[in-house]
């Protein structure tokens, strides 16, 4: 495979992954699935083969994870994601924990040792930020709506990987509490808010001599991979970091009372090259999650498929009775957004790297689940940007 060759095969994608989000925009069905099944195409046709990506898989995962969180984050108001925090986790804990009880009795029921199936409840329990913070833009949602489901999934990310590493290392001492679990779970996230709070407005700050120079761009994007693999270096969640980093960074005027001079606030050119940037990554990004879609455990992934279809139809209920109070199309939107995604494929391989029996067959479990949960929440989105077609369409009085 020449240079040639990778170089063209790069623009082909990103001419996909444009006419995607096209569909997306015109017609409602999420660019995410297209993507993954360009990659799931690429695989079967030969074209690309999972063992092939290695190590490149994994930068590019990171990257994807980083960026997304980070582009995220900064298109949210701190004013309007304190208004939502007790409602976010309150829809985070409703939807998390069923889905993990039950992708826990999936895996109890294959067989799996105990830490071996908790990880992959785990793993499943929570919505994927890498597929809902890139859709929230096009959903035309409320701001109130927008920030609750971003922080939903961001909760969840934390919850899914702590409690996965902390069910196998407690699993390797032979000591595991309820207690130990919850002091974990806090210390990640008020540890790696904290850093990445304080790092985004030290950036912040830093920000009006640098632009007085070539660019900021690039320095800005060093500090926030540097910042993710210092916190994931010191044992604290890299996703909460670098969104706690974007959120401060988007919301430094008014955090440092500062007047709204420009100086502080990032500028639209900026926002501008996050956003592409966010897009390139996702488009590369989940082609190559359908293309490491493991097929050698076909018995695994129709289990994995079945459970996706159980995720999809457990959200519903739980979703509408914790967002009572928003508006139709948000609500029918919320109880839609919950694919699974990067978290999930990364946690569900945690025992295959800790050396634990049935590692492949749980990994197999979960990327069949997440396919099956990124399609089923795209064709409800689809059917409810459908439905709400008419409306949109209607002038106002």
């Amino acid at each position: 495979m020449n240079a040639a060759y990778l170089v063209g095969a790069a623009g082909a994608l990103l001419l996909a992954g444009y006419f995607a989000e096209l569909i997306f925009r015109r017609f409602g069905l999420p660019d995410v699935l297209l993507l993954m099944l360009l990659g799931l195409g690429l695989h079967l046709g030969g074209a690309v083969r999972p063992e092939q990506l290695g190590l490149f898989g994994e930068i590019l995962s990171a990257l994807a994870l980083v960026v997304i969180l980070f582009e995220g984050a900064v298109r949210l108001e701190l004013r309007r994601l304190w208004q939502v925090l007790g409602r976010a986790s309150l829809l985070a804990l409703l939807n998390f924990l069923p889905a993990s009880i039950l992708a826990t009795a999936v895996g109890l029921f294959l067989g799996l040792a105990l830490p071996v199936a908790l990880s992959l409840g785990f793993a499943l329990g929570a919505t994927s930020t890498t597929v809902v913070l890139p859709l929230l833009p096009g959903l035309g949602l409320g701001a109130r709506a927008e920030a609750l489901l971003s922080l939903e999934s961001t909760l969840g990310d934390v919850l899914s990987v702590v409690g996965a590493l902390t069910i196998l290392g407690a699993a390797r001492s032979g000591s595991l509490s309820l207690a130990t679990l919850g002091r974990q779970v806090e210390l990640q996230f008020v540890a790696s808010l904290g850093v990445g709070a304080a790092a985004g407005l030290a950036w912040a700050l830093a920000l009006r001599p640098l632009r007085e120079g070539r660019t900021s761009l690039l320095p800005t994007v060093a500090t926030l991979l540097i910042l993710y693999a210092l916190l994931v270096r010191l044992g604290l969640s890299g996703a909460i970091g670098t969104f706690a980093f974007g959120l401060s960074l988007g919301n430094a005027t008014g955090l440092l009372r500062r007047k709204a001079t420009g100086d502080l606030a990032l500028t639209d050119a900026e926002r501008l090259f996050f956003a592409e940037l966010s897009f390139l990554l996702k488009v590369f990004f989940f082609t190559y999650l359908g293309a490491v879609i493991p097929f050698g455990r076909p018995a695994a992934l129709l289990f994995g498929a079945g459970l996706g279809v159980a995720l999809v139809a457990m959200r519903q209920p739980l979703t509408q009775l914790a967002l009572r109070s928003l508006p139709a199309a948000d609500r029918r939107a919320a109880r839609a957004l919950g694919p699974r995604g990067l978290v999930a494929a990364v946690v569900a391989q945690l025992p295959i790297a800790a050396g634990w029996a049935g590692g492949e067959r749980a990994a197999a479990v979960a990327f069949g689940a997440i396919l099956t949960t990124v399609v089923g929440s795209s064709l409800e989105l689809w059917s409810a940007r459908r439905g709400a077609a008419p409306h949109a369409t209607t002038s106002p009085p």
